[in-house]
């Protein structure tokens, strides 16, 4: 699962996720979450993209992964060749 998303949203979230031209995606921070009555899960709310040489693929990365950057309180930055981006996603 994807932070308090439930299971319905964080497996749309990894659709989204892989359907992005990034080379690599990390999951980091990865925990082992307990809910009551039901078997435990592997929960992540971080993740480190590695990010696509072409301009446009990297400009279509951050317009996706935009939203959920902002809505955990960070700015996406500015596209200066970066090869790598750390996204939070709450």
């Amino acid at each position: 699962m994807i932070g308090e998303r439930s299971r319905r949203q964080s497996a749309t979230i990894v659709e989204k996720i892989r359907a992005l031209p990034c080379k690599t995606v990390h999951a980091v921070e990865v925990e082992t979450v307990a809910l009551p009555g039901e078997p435990a899960v592997l929960n992540v709310d971080s993740f480190v993209l590695e990010l696509p040489d072409a301009p446009a693929e990297r400009r279509a990365v951050r317009r996706t992964v935009g939203p959920w950057v902002r809505a955990a309180g960070y700015d996406v930055e500015e596209d200066l060749g970066q090869r790598f981006m750390f996204i939070r996603i709450k």
